[in-house]
Protein backbone atom coordinates (compact mmCIF):
# COMPACT_ATOMS: atom_id res chain seq x y z
CA UNK A 1 0.00 0.00 0.00
CA UNK A 2 0.81 3.43 -0.59
CA UNK A 3 1.74 5.95 1.48
CA UNK A 4 0.76 9.82 1.36
CA UNK A 5 1.04 11.97 4.30
CA UNK A 6 -2.24 13.68 5.94
CA UNK A 7 -3.99 10.33 4.66
CA UNK A 8 -4.80 6.94 6.11
CA UNK A 9 -4.90 4.73 3.02
CA UNK A 10 -6.94 1.32 3.42
CA UNK A 11 -7.56 -0.31 0.75
CA UNK A 12 -7.38 -0.24 -2.91
CA UNK A 13 -10.92 0.37 -4.68
CA UNK A 14 -10.20 0.54 -8.83
CA UNK A 15 -7.66 0.23 -11.03
CA UNK A 16 -7.23 1.81 -14.73
CA UNK A 17 -4.51 2.18 -17.31
CA UNK A 18 -3.35 5.75 -16.04
CA UNK A 19 -4.55 5.60 -12.05
CA UNK A 20 -5.18 3.85 -9.38
CA UNK A 21 -7.87 4.58 -7.00
CA UNK A 22 -7.57 4.39 -3.00
CA UNK A 23 -10.09 4.41 -0.10
CA UNK A 24 -8.40 6.39 2.85
CA UNK A 25 -9.41 9.18 5.51
CA UNK A 26 -7.98 12.59 6.12
CA UNK A 27 -6.95 13.70 9.64
CA UNK A 28 -10.21 14.34 10.39
CA UNK A 29 -11.41 11.02 9.97
CA UNK A 30 -13.34 12.02 7.23
CA UNK A 31 -13.66 8.97 4.18
CA UNK A 32 -12.40 10.19 0.69
CA UNK A 33 -10.71 8.63 -2.39
CA UNK A 34 -7.06 9.17 -3.92
CA UNK A 35 -6.28 8.66 -7.02
CA UNK A 36 -2.46 8.05 -7.93
CA UNK A 37 -1.12 8.04 -11.59
CA UNK A 38 0.33 5.28 -11.86
CA UNK A 39 2.63 6.08 -15.63
CA UNK A 40 5.45 8.85 -14.86
CA UNK A 41 5.46 10.67 -18.29
CA UNK A 42 5.40 14.53 -18.49
CA UNK A 43 2.16 14.09 -20.77
CA UNK A 44 0.55 11.92 -18.74
CA UNK A 45 1.21 14.12 -15.69
CA UNK A 46 0.07 17.14 -17.16
CA UNK A 47 -2.96 15.12 -18.48
CA UNK A 48 -3.57 14.39 -15.00
CA UNK A 49 -3.38 17.71 -13.47
CA UNK A 50 -5.63 18.89 -16.41
CA UNK A 51 -8.03 16.15 -14.81
CA UNK A 52 -8.28 17.66 -11.59
CA UNK A 53 -8.16 21.05 -12.90
CA UNK A 54 -11.34 20.11 -14.97
CA UNK A 55 -12.92 18.43 -12.37
CA UNK A 56 -12.80 21.82 -10.15
CA UNK A 57 -14.55 23.73 -12.84
CA UNK A 58 -17.55 21.01 -12.72
CA UNK A 59 -19.90 21.25 -9.97
CA UNK A 60 -22.97 19.44 -10.30
CA UNK A 61 -23.85 16.58 -8.10
CA UNK A 62 -23.78 13.81 -11.10
CA UNK A 63 -20.26 14.70 -11.33
CA UNK A 64 -17.64 13.04 -8.63
CA UNK A 65 -15.81 16.08 -7.12
CA UNK A 66 -11.56 17.10 -6.45
CA UNK A 67 -11.03 17.93 -2.71
CA UNK A 68 -7.09 18.97 -4.38
CA UNK A 69 -4.11 17.50 -5.58
CA UNK A 70 -0.55 17.14 -4.87
CA UNK A 71 2.99 15.04 -5.14
CA UNK A 72 3.77 12.89 -2.85
CA UNK A 73 7.61 11.96 -0.82
CA UNK A 74 8.01 9.51 -3.51
CA UNK A 75 6.91 11.48 -6.53
CA UNK A 76 3.60 9.96 -7.26
CA UNK A 77 1.02 12.61 -8.70
CA UNK A 78 -2.28 12.11 -6.61
CA UNK A 79 -5.75 13.68 -6.58
CA UNK A 80 -8.28 13.38 -3.46
CA UNK A 81 -11.81 13.39 -4.58
CA UNK A 82 -14.85 13.11 -2.95
CA UNK A 83 -15.64 9.16 -1.76
CA UNK A 84 -18.78 7.81 -3.21
CA UNK A 85 -20.74 4.69 -1.61
CA UNK A 86 -21.42 2.69 -4.89
CA UNK A 87 -20.73 0.42 -7.42
CA UNK A 88 -19.44 0.30 -10.57
CA UNK A 89 -22.14 0.65 -13.38
CA UNK A 90 -20.94 -2.11 -15.40
CA UNK A 91 -21.43 -4.25 -12.04
CA UNK A 92 -25.39 -2.78 -11.56
CA UNK A 93 -26.39 -3.47 -14.88
CA UNK A 94 -25.49 -7.25 -14.80
CA UNK A 95 -27.17 -7.56 -11.05
CA UNK A 96 -30.08 -5.83 -11.92
CA UNK A 97 -30.96 -6.44 -15.38
CA UNK A 98 -34.61 -7.09 -13.80
CA UNK A 99 -35.71 -3.31 -12.70
CA UNK A 100 -38.43 -2.00 -14.36
CA UNK A 101 -38.05 -0.15 -16.95
CA UNK A 102 -38.55 3.40 -15.74
CA UNK A 103 -36.83 3.01 -13.06
CA UNK A 104 -33.80 2.45 -15.82
CA UNK A 105 -34.71 5.39 -17.66
CA UNK A 106 -34.56 7.63 -14.68
CA UNK A 107 -31.26 6.57 -13.84
CA UNK A 108 -30.08 7.42 -18.15
CA UNK A 109 -31.75 10.34 -17.21
CA UNK A 110 -29.83 11.54 -14.37
CA UNK A 111 -26.72 10.18 -15.75
CA UNK A 112 -27.42 12.17 -19.03
CA UNK A 113 -27.92 15.44 -16.63
CA UNK A 114 -24.73 14.78 -15.76
CA UNK A 115 -22.59 14.46 -18.93
CA UNK A 116 -24.75 17.40 -20.11
CA UNK A 117 -23.08 19.85 -17.07
CA UNK A 118 -19.93 18.37 -18.47
CA UNK A 119 -21.28 19.82 -22.28
CA UNK A 120 -22.69 23.13 -20.53
CA UNK A 121 -19.06 24.04 -19.43
CA UNK A 122 -17.59 23.61 -23.02
CA UNK A 123 -16.38 20.08 -22.90
CA UNK A 124 -16.45 16.81 -24.58
CA UNK A 125 -16.10 13.56 -21.88
CA UNK A 126 -14.82 11.24 -24.73
CA UNK A 127 -15.05 7.68 -22.63
CA UNK A 128 -18.40 7.12 -21.62
CA UNK A 129 -19.27 4.08 -20.71
CA UNK A 130 -20.34 1.71 -17.61
CA UNK A 131 -17.05 1.40 -15.68
CA UNK A 132 -16.76 5.34 -15.71
CA UNK A 133 -20.21 5.81 -14.09
CA UNK A 134 -21.02 5.39 -10.23
CA UNK A 135 -24.44 4.46 -9.16
CA UNK A 136 -25.69 3.78 -5.65
CA UNK A 137 -28.33 0.54 -5.72
CA UNK A 138 -30.34 1.94 -3.43
CA UNK A 139 -30.80 6.09 -3.70
CA UNK A 140 -30.14 5.72 -7.88
CA UNK A 141 -27.61 8.41 -7.41
CA UNK A 142 -24.72 8.67 -10.26
CA UNK A 143 -21.46 9.69 -10.27
CA UNK A 144 -19.88 10.33 -13.73
CA UNK A 145 -15.78 9.32 -13.46
CA UNK A 146 -12.43 9.45 -15.26
CA UNK A 147 -12.32 13.26 -16.95
CA UNK A 148 -8.50 11.75 -17.91
CA UNK A 149 -9.18 12.05 -22.12
CA UNK A 150 -12.02 15.06 -21.97
CA UNK A 151 -11.78 16.85 -25.08
CA UNK A 152 -10.79 21.08 -24.55
CA UNK A 153 -10.94 22.74 -27.56
CA UNK A 154 -7.63 24.31 -28.60
CA UNK A 155 -6.02 22.02 -25.81
CA UNK A 156 -2.62 20.35 -27.19
CA UNK A 157 -3.38 17.32 -24.27
CA UNK A 158 -5.90 15.98 -26.71
CA UNK A 159 -4.34 15.09 -29.62
CA UNK A 160 -3.77 11.46 -28.74
CA UNK A 161 -1.55 9.47 -31.62
CA UNK A 162 -4.46 6.33 -31.45
CA UNK A 163 -8.12 6.56 -30.97
CA UNK A 164 -9.75 7.54 -28.05
CA UNK A 165 -12.80 6.18 -25.89
CA UNK A 166 -13.78 2.33 -25.63
CA UNK A 167 -14.53 0.98 -29.17
CA UNK A 168 -17.97 -0.71 -28.26
CA UNK A 169 -19.39 2.61 -26.85
CA UNK A 170 -17.36 4.94 -29.78
CA UNK A 171 -18.94 6.89 -31.46
CA UNK A 172 -18.43 6.52 -35.39
CA UNK A 173 -16.91 9.58 -36.19
CA UNK A 174 -14.68 8.70 -32.69
CA UNK A 175 -12.90 6.40 -34.70
CA UNK A 176 -11.51 9.26 -37.46
CA UNK A 177 -10.70 11.63 -35.27
CA UNK A 178 -10.01 13.30 -31.52
CA UNK A 179 -12.15 16.29 -32.22
CA UNK A 180 -15.70 15.65 -31.69
CA UNK A 181 -18.32 17.50 -30.45
CA UNK A 182 -21.37 16.61 -27.48
CA UNK A 183 -23.00 14.61 -30.08
CA UNK A 184 -20.31 11.82 -29.48
CA UNK A 185 -21.00 11.60 -26.09
CA UNK A 186 -24.71 11.41 -27.12
CA UNK A 187 -23.89 8.27 -28.87
CA UNK A 188 -21.60 6.79 -26.29
CA UNK A 189 -24.53 7.23 -23.26
CA UNK A 190 -27.01 5.73 -26.25
CA UNK A 191 -24.44 2.67 -26.66
CA UNK A 192 -25.06 1.99 -22.71
CA UNK A 193 -28.36 2.95 -22.87
CA UNK A 194 -29.09 0.39 -25.37
CA UNK A 195 -27.53 -2.48 -23.91
CA UNK A 196 -29.20 -1.30 -20.26
CA UNK A 197 -32.60 -1.67 -21.51
CA UNK A 198 -32.28 -4.13 -23.80
CA UNK A 199 -29.54 -6.31 -22.24
CA UNK A 200 -27.85 -6.78 -25.05
CA UNK A 201 -25.02 -4.79 -26.73
CA UNK A 202 -25.38 -2.19 -29.49
CA UNK A 203 -23.08 -4.54 -31.96
CA UNK A 204 -21.74 -7.88 -31.01
CA UNK A 205 -17.41 -7.33 -30.44
CA UNK A 206 -16.24 -10.33 -28.89
CA UNK A 207 -14.71 -11.42 -32.22
CA UNK A 208 -13.64 -8.97 -33.77
CA UNK A 209 -9.65 -7.89 -32.25
CA UNK A 210 -8.95 -5.16 -35.42
CA UNK A 211 -10.07 -1.45 -34.62
CA UNK A 212 -10.59 -1.05 -38.29
CA UNK A 213 -13.63 -4.30 -37.87
CA UNK A 214 -15.08 -2.25 -34.73
CA UNK A 215 -14.93 0.99 -36.86
CA UNK A 216 -16.68 -0.99 -39.97
CA UNK A 217 -19.29 -1.85 -38.02
CA UNK A 218 -19.91 1.22 -35.99
CA UNK A 219 -19.89 3.65 -39.55
CA UNK A 220 -22.13 0.91 -41.67
CA UNK A 221 -23.72 -1.77 -39.98
CA UNK A 222 -27.49 -1.10 -38.09
CA UNK A 223 -27.89 -1.94 -35.29
CA UNK A 224 -31.37 -4.09 -33.97
CA UNK A 225 -33.87 -1.84 -33.70
CA UNK A 226 -35.36 -2.11 -29.92
CA UNK A 227 -38.73 -3.41 -31.31
CA UNK A 228 -37.28 -5.98 -32.98
CA UNK A 229 -35.60 -7.54 -29.85
CA UNK A 230 -38.51 -6.75 -27.53
CA UNK A 231 -42.45 -6.09 -29.36
CA UNK A 232 -43.51 -4.34 -26.48
CA UNK A 233 -40.61 -1.99 -25.89
CA UNK A 234 -41.90 1.82 -25.79
CA UNK A 235 -42.44 3.22 -28.82
CA UNK A 236 -41.45 6.99 -27.71
CA UNK A 237 -38.56 5.16 -25.45
CA UNK A 238 -37.02 3.59 -28.65
CA UNK A 239 -37.11 6.91 -30.82
CA UNK A 240 -35.14 8.20 -28.56
CA UNK A 241 -32.51 5.73 -28.29
CA UNK A 242 -32.64 5.69 -32.33
CA UNK A 243 -32.27 9.33 -32.45
CA UNK A 244 -29.03 9.48 -30.06
CA UNK A 245 -27.81 6.54 -32.25
CA UNK A 246 -27.38 7.89 -35.47
CA UNK A 247 -24.52 7.58 -37.67
CA UNK A 248 -24.06 11.34 -37.85
CA UNK A 249 -23.20 13.76 -35.12
CA UNK A 250 -25.46 16.56 -36.77
CA UNK A 251 -28.58 14.32 -36.95
CA UNK A 252 -28.51 13.32 -33.43
CA UNK A 253 -29.00 15.04 -30.52
CA UNK A 254 -26.78 17.73 -29.93
CA UNK A 255 -25.60 17.60 -26.47
CA UNK A 256 -27.06 15.47 -23.02
CA UNK A 257 -28.95 18.57 -21.83
CA UNK A 258 -31.12 17.82 -24.94
CA UNK A 259 -31.23 13.90 -24.15
CA UNK A 260 -32.59 14.91 -20.74
CA UNK A 261 -35.23 16.73 -21.70
CA UNK A 262 -36.86 13.91 -24.49
CA UNK A 263 -36.17 11.51 -21.79
CA UNK A 264 -38.18 13.60 -19.14
CA UNK A 265 -41.01 13.98 -21.91
CA UNK A 266 -40.48 10.15 -21.92
CA UNK A 267 -41.85 10.04 -18.52
CA UNK A 268 -44.48 12.25 -18.43
CA UNK A 269 -46.25 11.04 -21.47
CA UNK A 270 -45.80 7.02 -19.67
CA UNK A 271 -43.73 4.49 -21.30
CA UNK A 272 -46.56 3.85 -24.47
CA UNK A 273 -46.36 0.13 -26.02
CA UNK A 274 -48.07 1.31 -28.98
CA UNK A 275 -48.01 3.94 -31.66
CA UNK A 276 -50.72 6.76 -31.17
CA UNK A 277 -53.72 6.11 -33.81
CA UNK A 278 -55.95 9.00 -34.68
CA UNK A 279 -59.26 8.38 -35.21
CA UNK A 280 -60.38 10.16 -38.39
Amino acid sequence: MINIDGFNITEQIGRGTNGTVYKARDTNGKLCAIKVLNKTSDFCIRRFQNENLILNQLNHEGIIQSKGSGTSRDGLQFMVMEYFDGMNFRKYMENYSDSKLKSKVNIIKRIAEAIGAVHSSGYVHRDIKPSNILINPDSHEVKITDFGIVYIPESTLTQPINIVGTPCYLSPEGFDTCKVSPASDVYSLGAMAYEFFLGQPLFDYKNLIKIQDMKSKAKNETPKRPLDINNKFPVNLAKVINKMLRKTPESRYQDCNEVAEALDRVIDDGLRKTRVVFKI
